[in-house]
Protein backbone atom coordinates (compact mmCIF):
# COMPACT_ATOMS: atom_id res chain seq x y z
CA UNK A 1 0.00 0.00 0.00
CA UNK A 2 1.50 3.14 -1.15
CA UNK A 3 1.66 6.35 1.93
CA UNK A 4 -0.23 8.53 -0.82
CA UNK A 5 -4.29 9.16 0.21
CA UNK A 6 -4.84 8.54 -3.18
CA UNK A 7 -2.99 5.87 -5.46
CA UNK A 8 -0.79 7.60 -8.63
CA UNK A 9 -1.25 10.92 -6.90
CA UNK A 10 2.43 12.80 -6.39
CA UNK A 11 3.44 15.19 -3.24
CA UNK A 12 2.78 18.46 -3.86
CA UNK A 13 6.37 20.14 -4.72
CA UNK A 14 6.93 23.66 -2.91
CA UNK A 15 8.83 26.27 -4.46
CA UNK A 16 12.30 27.42 -3.26
CA UNK A 17 10.91 30.56 -1.58
CA UNK A 18 7.48 28.79 -0.66
CA UNK A 19 9.93 26.21 1.62
CA UNK A 20 11.40 29.67 2.69
CA UNK A 21 8.57 31.14 4.03
CA UNK A 22 7.57 28.06 5.30
CA UNK A 23 10.22 26.93 7.64
CA UNK A 24 10.81 30.43 8.52
CA UNK A 25 7.24 31.45 10.34
CA UNK A 26 7.53 27.64 11.71
CA UNK A 27 10.05 29.00 13.98
CA UNK A 28 8.98 30.91 16.65
CA UNK A 29 12.80 32.36 17.52
CA UNK A 30 13.01 33.84 13.26
CA UNK A 31 9.21 35.45 14.13
CA UNK A 32 10.35 37.13 17.55
CA UNK A 33 13.64 38.40 15.86
CA UNK A 34 11.59 39.51 12.94
CA UNK A 35 9.47 41.66 15.21
CA UNK A 36 12.21 43.17 16.98
CA UNK A 37 14.04 44.22 13.68
CA UNK A 38 11.02 45.52 12.28
CA UNK A 39 10.96 47.79 15.88
CA UNK A 40 14.04 49.01 15.44
CA UNK A 41 13.63 50.09 12.30
CA UNK A 42 10.48 51.90 12.93
CA UNK A 43 12.02 53.26 16.10
CA UNK A 44 14.77 54.56 13.88
CA UNK A 45 12.62 56.11 11.22
CA UNK A 46 10.15 57.59 13.47
CA UNK A 47 11.80 58.31 16.92
CA UNK A 48 13.11 61.78 15.54
CA UNK A 49 9.88 62.46 14.12
CA UNK A 50 8.16 61.79 17.12
CA UNK A 51 10.71 63.16 19.86
CA UNK A 52 10.88 66.94 20.32
CA UNK A 53 14.42 66.95 21.59
CA UNK A 54 17.73 67.05 19.59
CA UNK A 55 20.28 64.61 20.03
CA UNK A 56 23.28 66.70 22.09
CA UNK A 57 20.73 69.07 23.08
CA UNK A 58 21.66 69.75 26.90
CA UNK A 59 18.59 71.05 29.36
CA UNK A 60 18.41 71.87 32.65
CA UNK A 61 16.37 68.45 33.53
CA UNK A 62 19.15 66.14 34.54
CA UNK A 63 18.78 63.07 35.50
CA UNK A 64 15.19 62.93 35.10
CA UNK A 65 12.85 59.91 35.21
CA UNK A 66 11.38 58.25 32.57
CA UNK A 67 7.86 60.35 31.40
CA UNK A 68 8.95 63.47 32.79
CA UNK A 69 8.80 67.02 30.93
CA UNK A 70 8.34 64.76 27.89
CA UNK A 71 11.62 62.57 27.89
CA UNK A 72 9.79 59.27 27.19
CA UNK A 73 13.16 57.18 29.05
CA UNK A 74 14.60 60.27 30.84
CA UNK A 75 17.57 62.09 30.49
CA UNK A 76 21.14 61.20 31.18
CA UNK A 77 23.62 63.38 33.51
CA UNK A 78 23.65 66.09 31.07
CA UNK A 79 20.47 66.49 30.45
CA UNK A 80 20.48 64.81 27.25
CA UNK A 81 17.06 63.25 26.18
CA UNK A 82 17.70 59.48 25.96
CA UNK A 83 14.84 58.36 23.59
CA UNK A 84 16.23 60.52 21.30
CA UNK A 85 19.65 59.31 21.86
CA UNK A 86 19.22 55.95 21.34
CA UNK A 87 16.49 56.50 18.38
CA UNK A 88 19.67 58.15 16.91
CA UNK A 89 22.21 55.84 17.48
CA UNK A 90 19.95 52.94 15.95
CA UNK A 91 20.05 55.47 12.86
CA UNK A 92 23.63 55.57 12.73
CA UNK A 93 24.11 51.70 13.11
CA UNK A 94 21.29 51.11 10.56
CA UNK A 95 22.93 53.53 7.81
CA UNK A 96 26.55 51.99 8.35
CA UNK A 97 25.10 48.16 8.14
CA UNK A 98 23.71 48.98 4.78
CA UNK A 99 25.97 51.29 3.43
CA UNK A 100 28.63 48.48 4.40
CA UNK A 101 27.01 45.48 3.05
CA UNK A 102 26.46 47.26 -0.55
CA UNK A 103 29.89 48.41 -0.51
CA UNK A 104 31.03 45.12 0.12
CA UNK A 105 28.95 42.98 -1.93
CA UNK A 106 29.29 45.86 -5.13
CA UNK A 107 33.13 45.14 -4.83
CA UNK A 108 33.00 41.32 -4.05
CA UNK A 109 30.62 40.60 -7.05
CA UNK A 110 33.02 43.14 -9.42
CA UNK A 111 36.04 41.98 -7.99
CA UNK A 112 34.95 38.03 -8.12
CA UNK A 113 33.32 38.09 -11.76
CA UNK A 114 36.84 39.74 -13.02
CA UNK A 115 38.51 36.89 -11.34
CA UNK A 116 36.47 34.26 -12.80
CA UNK A 117 36.13 35.70 -16.42
CA UNK A 118 40.14 36.68 -16.62
CA UNK A 119 41.19 33.36 -14.43
CA UNK A 120 44.84 32.57 -13.98
CA UNK A 121 47.31 35.03 -12.52
CA UNK A 122 44.83 37.68 -11.94
CA UNK A 123 42.58 34.75 -9.71
CA UNK A 124 45.72 34.05 -8.14
CA UNK A 125 46.63 37.46 -7.64
CA UNK A 126 43.17 38.22 -5.82
CA UNK A 127 43.11 34.68 -3.86
CA UNK A 128 46.73 35.70 -2.09
CA UNK A 129 45.70 39.38 -1.68
CA UNK A 130 42.55 37.96 0.29
CA UNK A 131 44.40 35.34 2.20
CA UNK A 132 46.54 38.34 3.29
CA UNK A 133 44.03 40.56 4.38
CA UNK A 134 41.96 38.20 5.97
CA UNK A 135 45.04 36.81 8.33
CA UNK A 136 45.49 40.68 9.44
CA UNK A 137 43.71 41.15 12.69
CA UNK A 138 41.20 43.85 12.70
CA UNK A 139 41.50 45.11 16.22
CA UNK A 140 45.27 45.98 15.24
CA UNK A 141 44.38 46.85 12.02
CA UNK A 142 42.10 49.57 13.78
CA UNK A 143 44.14 50.58 16.01
CA UNK A 144 47.06 51.51 13.34
CA UNK A 145 45.07 53.22 11.10
CA UNK A 146 43.37 55.08 13.73
CA UNK A 147 47.21 56.31 14.93
CA UNK A 148 47.50 57.84 11.25
CA UNK A 149 43.88 58.77 10.17
CA UNK A 150 41.66 61.31 11.89
CA UNK A 151 38.70 59.28 13.03
CA UNK A 152 35.40 60.04 10.76
CA UNK A 153 32.10 58.29 9.63
CA UNK A 154 33.57 57.54 6.14
CA UNK A 155 37.19 56.77 7.62
CA UNK A 156 35.37 53.71 9.65
CA UNK A 157 33.39 52.81 6.74
CA UNK A 158 35.88 52.30 4.66
CA UNK A 159 38.06 50.48 7.50
CA UNK A 160 35.20 48.31 7.68
CA UNK A 161 35.05 46.93 4.29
Amino acid sequence: MSNFETEGQAPVSLSYWQDVRKRFFANKLSIVGLGILIFLILAGIFGPIISKFKPDELSSDILVTPGTNGHWLGTDDLGRDIFERATNGIRLSMTVAIVVTLISVLVGVTLGGLAGYFGGWVDLLFQRFLEIWSSMPTLYLLIILASFIQPGFWVLLGIML
